[in-house]
């Protein structure tokens, strides 16, 4: 099992609150599910208490952003509400989760199955 290092920002409540309890799952671009990124100056957009996880990363689908709009043509990444219907599409492929790779090399991923998500801790 491939562990892959991910990253978590939040305020410092909702990071105790998971530190003890665990995610809860969000509704997002791509479904609802857990967002987490490689990237850490990205994570500190949504909060500047940061959560390093583990999770297994054989479990996650990697696509490129060009590839999931060919599957999806309407999909546009400024809509709010992105494209929900990608949790169903992973999740019949076999996958826990979804890494979309941006042009720019940026990428964000979404955790759909909890169970993955192998240790969550503070990060200094």
């Amino acid at each position: 099992m491939e562990l892959k290092i991910l990253y978590h920002g939040t305020s410092t409540e909702s990071a105790n609150k998971i530190i003890k309890n665990g995610f809860n799952s969000n509704y997002g671009r791509f479904g609802t599910g857990i967002y987490l990124s490689e990237d850490i100056e990205e994570c500190l957009r949504f909060g500047q208490t940061l959560i390093k996880t583990s999770i297994s990363g054989d479990k996650i689908l990697v696509i490129d952003y060009i590839k999931l709009a060919d599957i999806y043509s309407d999909l546009d990444i400024e809509e709010e509400e992105g494209c929900p219907e990608f949790k169903e599409y992973a999740i019949n492929l076999g996958y826990k989760g979804i890494k979309i790779v941006y042009d720019d090399g940026s990428s964000e991923v979404c955790i759909y199955d909890n169970s993955i998500v192998k240790s969550n801790k503070l990060y200094n």
